[in-house]
């Protein structure tokens, strides 16, 4: 069952209003400083194979909907040109971008782990 967009906001201020909740007691509770400036509360790993005007649209998609989300973009070995591209002025503007080489889907969240900012 999809959710609209109204319906996922209801179900938010929900879960804000019910004082045993998970996410009321971090909304209620007053964070650190360097827990809000140093670690944002959502990172959003992007990995790349290539298909750079897919890359385009996802960061356009993440920097729209989770405009305060950490996004990590981690390179598997792109080899097209047009992607390389894509990389370097995302990385020029200032986005991580992760080298690594060709591995597969599943290693970009390991070595995330091991490459921290």
């Amino acid at each position: 069952m999809e959710m609209t967009d109204d319906e996922v906001r209801d179900a938010a201020a929900d879960l804000d209003n019910d004082p045993t909740s998970e996410a009321a007691s971090r909304t209620a509770a007053s964070p650190s400083p360097s827990r809000t400036v140093d670690r944002p509360r959502l990172s959003v790993i992007i990995p790349c194979y290539d298909d750079g005007e897919y890359l385009i649209e996802a960061v356009a998609s993440v920097q729209r909907n989770a405009p305060a989300a950490e996004l990590i973009i981690v390179d598997d070995g792109s080899t097209q040109p047009r992607t390389r591209e894509v990389l370097a002025a995302l990385r020029e503007a200032g986005l991580r971008v992760i080298e690594q080489p060709h591995s597969g889907l599943p290693r970009p969240a390991i070595v995330e782990s091991r490459h921290p900012p």
